[in-house]
């Protein structure tokens, strides 16, 4: 009920929402990069779900990503595409 707790919570989530906007932007592009590597080494087949489960660092990216939009979702924030 502190308006200083309230403050300093709010304060850090910002810092804990911008940390994670940053990091689905890295993960977004490094991601689409992991895709286009996949597509040239792959006779030009976009990956499948099995396959990005089957590649580390792909599925490494995905899940990322996935928990990335998640905690935004919660939030409330807006992901443009």
């Amino acid at each position: 009920k502190s308006k200083q707790a309230q403050d300093n919570y709010e304060a850090s989530l910002a810092v804990v929402q911008t940390q994670v906007l940053a990091k689905h932007s890295r993960m977004k592009q490094q991601f689409k990069e992991w895709e286009q590597n996949f597509f040239a080494e792959h006779n030009y087949n976009e990956p499948t779900l099995d396959d990005i489960r089957n590649d580390r660092r792909g599925h490494d990216f995905y899940k990322t990503l996935r928990l990335c939009k998640h905690h935004l979702q919660h939030w409330n924030i807006t992901l443009h595409q």
